[in-house]
């Protein structure tokens, strides 16, 4: 199917969702906290997507939050990574964008990476024949967002759980961590939002409230 074919055939899809909102087991829930830094570069504008959405970010000790995102866009200092890591023991769920150092091949923070197979770069505008969306799947729900534009496949071990996938590269993967998991995105969901995607949003939301 070609990029316009597919677009035809999700547009009521994506509308619909929007339209009905986030899922009545998200009502309720605390927002995730965002992890940054006022200083962190945001020139793909993923960081001020997730402000939009969730709120502005703060470090770790922020208000005894136990669901966490950590954009591309910051890099983890070595007491943030403890914490997440003691945070996920006691039950923490982190959504973990790889960072964005890994899309110009330089070093990344470290953190999961010894868990993880070397991501390998795509780009997914579309024009190649990709479809410009990614394919979301909670169980039987599905959601297609429109990503960004640049991606890092993910090469996760055969017993992590599937989240997303665009043609035959995964994007997103859940892994359990102690008592907690963590999604790891290979592309950013921040900047979908950004352009009003809320489908993004309700994708993530969605996990958040999953047992």
């Amino acid at each position: 199917m070609n990029r316009r074919g597919f677009n035809r055939a999700c547009a009521g899809a994506l509308g619909g969702l929007a339209a009905f909102g986030l899922p009545a087991t998200c009502k309720g829930l605390r927002s995730p906290q965002l992890i940054g830094h006022p200083l962190d570069s945001d020139p793909r504008e993923n960081v001020r997507g997730y402000c939009a959405a969730f709120g502005p970010p703060s470090g770790l000790e922020g208000g005894g939050a136990n669901h966490w995102i950590v954009p591309a866009e910051h890099t983890l200092t070595p007491l943030e990574r403890r914490t997440l890591w003691s945070a996920l023991d006691a039950g923490a769920k982190v959504v973990y964008e790889l960072p964005a150092a890994w899309y110009r091949g330089e070093a990344g923070d470290g953190f999961l990476g010894e868990r993880l197979g070397p991501p390998v770069p795509l780009a997914l505008g579309g024009e190649d024949g990709r479809t410009p969306y990614l394919r979301c799947c909670l169980g039987a729900q599905a959601w297609y967002i429109r990503h960004d534009s640049a991606g890092l496949a993910l090469r996760p071990p055969d017993t992590v759980r599937i989240l997303a996938r665009q043609s035959d590269d995964v994007l997103a993967a859940e892994m359990t961590c102690g008592a907690g998991r963590v999604m790891v995105l290979g592309t950013r969901l921040g900047a979908p939002i950004g352009r009003g995607d809320r489908t993004a949003e309700v994708f993530l939301r969605a996990w958040f409230a999953a047992a």
